[in-house]
């Protein structure tokens, strides 16, 4: 298990890091450290779910478009552009520059994720959907960003989430987004979706043949309000670990910062691999933090699994 965990947050974070226990364990605190914008990274970057990118390295995938291999992009109409590779550095969440051409870049365990948990898929990923209740509100707004995220990744260290952001893309408030990264330092995203407290973000991963697609729908109730969708052919090595939550903060001075609800749930995760067979293996929590008194509760359940982050 330390070995797949190791492996597991290489792709997080794009580094080759060494875990010295399973259990990443920090000792509780009910205040949290403010984590502004490092000041080796350059001001007009943006901020996304996987560190700080030069504005000619963040691109968005309309709903018509496939990401293919090599950053082509697909329209249904058959048209195809070229996104060009990324000629910037980027920088991890603390300002640990990842050097464009280098995906080794060694980094400490603290400066991505705050909490997470995973599990291991036997085989390669099929399907899988969760769902997520939007929080209330942070009591306090700052101007700081939330990412709650879920999704997969591979053998080759790319990057499939969907994110529940506060302030996401200087979008106000919250939104859903996919998100997928970092081949040649180029990340890439679907077209926003505004939600809001009590609204469901029903998140579906699906393979056809050699394309991955990731569906974000918001409902309220069993009105579903809008959706939006980003597929690649990017994924061809197999797809076996499995997202079921992670959070990570960006300019968060207090824990009256983050939701007034305490909490939020990733539950219904349902996992299937491409041999038809259901995800068996548990979800395992991992703190890389502990501000705000976090803390996980996970119910593994075939089919039916959930991931609470409580802080």
């Amino acid at each position: 298990m330390r070995k797949f965990i190791s492996n597991l947050l290489s792709a997080f974070v794009f580094s080759a890091i060494a875990i010295s226990s399973g259990h990443a364990l920090a000792e509780k605190s009910e205040s949290v450290p403010e984590t502004t914008r490092p000041s080796d990274v350059p001001e007009n970057y943006i901020a996304t779910p996987f560190g700080f990118f030069h504005p000619s390295c963040v691109y968005e995938i309309k709903n018509d478009e496939t990401l293919l291999q090599g950053l082509q992009v697909k329209k249904v109409t058959g048209e195809i552009k070229q996104i060009e590779e990324c000629k910037f550095s980027n920088f991890l969440t603390k300002g640990v520059m990842r050097k464009k051409t280098d995906e080794a870049t060694n980094a400490a365990l603290d400066d991505q994720l705050q909490m997470y948990s995973v599990a291991s898929l036997d085989g390669s990923l099929l399907y899988m959907s969760t769902n997520l209740r939007v929080p209330s509100e942070p009591e306090v707004d700052n101007g700081q960003t939330l990412y709650f995220m879920t999704g997969v990744h591979d053998n080759r260290n790319t990057s499939f989430y969907v994110v529940l952001g506060w302030n996401q893309l200087d979008y106000p408030g919250w939104t859903a987004v996919a998100w997928i990264c970092c081949e040649s330092g180029v990340t890439v995203y679907s077209s926003p979706i505004i939600t809001s407290e009590n609204y469901t973000v029903r998140v579906q991963l699906e393979r056809q043949i050699d394309t991955l697609i990731a569906r974000v729908l918001v409902s309220y109730g069993m009105v579903v309000l809008d959706g939006k969708q980003i597929s690649t052919t990017n994924f061809l090595d197999p797809v076996n670990f499995i997202i079921g939550g992670a959070f990570e903060i960006f300019n968060v001075g207090s824990c009256d910062e983050l939701p007034r609800s305490g909490y939020i749930v990733f539950d219904h995760i349902d996992v299937l691999s491409t041999e038809y067979v259901e995800l068996t293996n548990d979800f395992e929590q991992y703190y890389i933090h502990r501000y705000c008194n976090y803390n996980i509760d996970i119910v593994n359940q075939i089919g039916n699994s959930s991931v609470r982050f409580n802080f």
